[in-house]
């Protein structure tokens, strides 16, 4: 409000109130506006320039404390107090506090004040006199919603796919529910029909993927828009977690969700790789380029979001998005941005129809929407309107800055600075963005390597363990992911005696799932007698209750098994068991380890039914009548693995190569164990997502340290210990 000339009064709600206004009533009101005065004569104040004498009437009134005049009179014969009216910051306002508090606490219906805050819908600045806003209530905890009751706060552990599906079901009845993946997640080729949270539901817990992805699975949600989350709410947030090999297909599709009104943090949409491999559920030969997520809108395609309302950072899109429709909009991470989107980068081709709009960051820029720290370098942009960092841009959109794009694209300097690939694909560009983040804890920095990401700089964001290692001198280079974290369950029977007790203690110590091993009474636990030569050792096993792993047994704990990236088996249970166990993964598409150790009764059509086949040197020649290994391995490259003691390990790669991958030179102490660590250090690497390559040269420095100490199970190394000896 505001009053120009000679003397007067101005206020926020009104001007004056005089003597003899006897039944006025100035209550339950706010002013969120500006109150400005142009001579200083002028009296104004946040609610009322002027009043005569205290009313009883006058109670209840809020402001906004950045006004320049405080209280609720500019000039008065009464005291200025905050019985009268009280000064609130725009988050107060913004929380819901003022609406509560304006309804005299009433939410039955009666009030006339409303505020979205967590309901899914645009969140409003301050109360509004619009019921179709949401009513506002206050929980216990003294927080603001639009939600009556407070959700018992639950967190749930997220295991298997069958577990994954499930997630929308108890999102329906406890919208602040918290998810944790405890694993990777395989979908199986499965559909997903049902997506995670509604537009009258908003998701408002946090789903942390703990560095974990979900892949190998689709998405149709059966309401016409399709993506893992429909609308993450106000105070929801989704981090640690990828997704990809997706096809995603609707109305409005989008790698992650449809709206974000929360935080989204440290994710990935799609992959970035690059070589071939065998898909386990078709058995056909692929390309790895075709594992990454595919986004087929028919109005909207985003790699990450249709809509972003809130904030997306650290978060790295390689989707392919495509928005079908003639006018269709496609967004590297945003389709429409009329939030924040920081730190985040984007290379998954983007496509849409001559009267579409496609932005390698965001396909529109809507009001108030910026991009702060960012890069394109997509291999595609097609539509009738695009541009390098965003298509199409409001007015009243936010600040574009420091952004980046290959030159290759379509842009201006208001889409940003234009880079070379040759200079996007460099240190330099790595070391420029993290001079950009340096001191905003909330950002992750950026890490580069020219094999990595085709060149271009990555997040370096918590999502990937990702070790780097290289020692020139022993020639041990170890590159890819290792998730320290990887679920370990042992399956089994023992006997009820003191060796049985002593071995689930000492599993249980080690972070071992013990959960499904039986214990088989009045049977002793399988125990191995070994004597330790020069440089060598003989076993003499004693089977025990090792031979109560039977089929009745696999039986029990066989639906189990879909939950893992990896099943490793071992010659000292029942044949019968064994031959068993593969078949049922097979059937289910899980990855097999097999190491026929002891050699006794391997028959040897189970080579073509296993994923990795792991015999040491001389079981290797009895069981192929043959010392040729090299001539051997090529016959089954990346499946049979070859340990040959103090030579290292021998394996055929799918390139062609035959790679002896070295042993670490170091004092032998007791062999014992060093093959079971090989193949469990291995086993490891691969479940985490690691190359055959860099997961045997993990395994091999494994193996080594294992020999250096006395014992099976005490002569194995922790993670740390490989890890320290790789970087020293």
């Amino acid at each position: 409000m505001e009053n120009h000339g000679g003397r007067g009064y101005s206020g926020g709600i009104t001007g004056q109130v005089a003597l003899g206004e006897e039944d006025f009533n100035l209550s339950d009101c706010y002013n969120y506006g500006s109150v400005l005065a142009e001579e200083w004569k002028e009296i104004y104040g946040a609610i009322s320039g002027y009043c005569a004498a205290k009313k009883d009437g006058i109670k209840n009134n809020y402001y906004l404390d950045t006004l320049p005049v405080k209280g609720f009179l500019g000039e008065a014969e009464i005291a200025n107090d905050e019985e009268l009216a009280k000064a609130k910051t725009a988050e107060q306002f913004k929380s819901g506090e003022e609406a509560y508090l304006l309804n005299n606490e009433v939410t039955d219906g009666s009030q006339v004040w409303y505020q979205n805050i967590d309901n899914g819908e645009t969140p409003d600045a301050y109360p509004v006199l619009d019921d179709t806003h949401g009513t506002v209530y206050r929980w216990e905890d003294g927080t603001y919603s639009n939600y009556e009751k407070e959700p018992v706060e639950e967190t749930y552990e997220i295991r298997t796919f069958e577990e994954f599906k499930k997630i929308p079901e108890i999102v329906k009845k406890n919208n602040r529910a918290n998810f944790k993946l405890m694993n990777t997640i395989f979908g199986n080729g499965k559909t997903m029909t049902e997506s995670i949270g509604s537009a009258d539901n908003p998701y408002n817990g946090t789903f942390d993927g703990q560095g974990y992805y979900v892949y190998r699975f689709d998405i149709k949600s059966s309401d016409g828009n399709a993506a893992l989350f429909d609308t993450i709410g106000v105070k929801g947030s989704v981090k640690n977690f990828g997704a990809f090999y997706q096809n995603i297909e609707g109305e409005k599709a989008a790698g992650l969700a449809i709206v974000n009104y929360g935080l989204i943090d440290e994710c990935i949409s799609g992959s970035n790789l690059s070589g071939s491999f065998t898909d386990k559920i078709t058995k056909e030969p692929k390309n790895l380029t075709e594992t990454t997520t595919f986004v087929k809108g028919t109005s909207m395609a985003g790699g990450v979001v249709v809509e972003n309302k809130g904030v997306i950072r650290n978060t790295a899109n390689y989707a392919k998005a495509t928005a079908s429709a003639s006018d269709g909009i496609a967004g590297g991470i945003a389709v429409v941005n009329s939030g924040t989107i920081e730190n985040c980068m984007s290379i998954g081709a983007l496509s849409t129809k001559e009267n579409g709009i496609a932005g390698g960051i965001v396909g529109k820029l809507d009001k108030n929407g910026s991009i702060q720290i960012a890069y394109s370098a997509q291999t595609a942009i097609e539509g009738g309107t695009t541009g390098a960092v965003f298509g199409a841009k409001e007015e009243t959109a936010g600040a574009v800055n420091n952004t980046y794009y290959q030159d290759t694209l379509s842009g201006n300097e208001e889409q940003g600075t234009a880079k070379t690939a040759a200079e996007m694909k460099s240190n330099a560009f790595k070391e420029e963005l993290n001079t950009l983040v340096a001191g905003n804890e909330e950002l992750c920095s950026w890490t580069w390597n020219s094999t990595k990401n085709q060149g271009y700089p990555r997040i370096l964001s918590s999502l990937i363990t990702e070790v780097e290692l290289v020692n020139a001198s022993r020639g041990l280079t170890v590159k890819g992911m290792m998730h320290k974290d990887t679920k370990l369950v042992f399956f089994g029977c023992v006997g009820d005696d003191a060796n049985g007790k002593a071995m689930l203690e000492n599993l249980e110590s080690q972070g071992v799932s013990t959960t499904h091993i039986q214990t088989i009474e009045n049977v002793p636990t399988g125990i191995a007698l070994i004597t330790v030569g020069d440089d060598d050792n003989t076993i003499i096993i004693v089977s025990g209750a090792n031979h109560y792993v039977d089929k009745p047994y696999i039986d029990k704990i066989k639906h189990y098994l879909t939950e893992f990236d990896l099943v490793v088996l071992q010659n000292e249970i029942p044949k019968e068991t064994n031959l068993y166990v593969i078949d049922f993964c097979n059937q289910n598409h899980i990855p097999v380890l097999f190491n026929p150790a002891p050699i006794e009764g391997v028959d040897m059509d189970i080579i073509e039914k296993v994923t990795y086949f792991t015999p040491n040197e001389h079981e290797a020649e009895l069981l192929f009548q043959t010392n040729d290994y090299e001539e051997l391995v090529k016959k089954y490259p990346e499946k049979l693995l070859i340990t040959m003691g103090e030579k290292g390990v021998l394996v055929q790669l799918n390139d062609g190569e035959t790679l002896t991958v070295p042993a670490r030179k170091t004092k032998v102490v007791d062999t014992t164990g060093a093959g079971d660590t090989l193949n469990g250090a291995f086993a490891m690497q691969i479940a985490g997502g690691a190359s055959v390559k860099d997961a045997l040269q993990f395994a091999n420095v494994a193996a080594s340290l294992s020999i250096e100490k006395f014992g099976a199970q005490g002569g194995m190394p922790t993670y740390e210990e490989v890890v320290n000896v790789l970087m020293k």
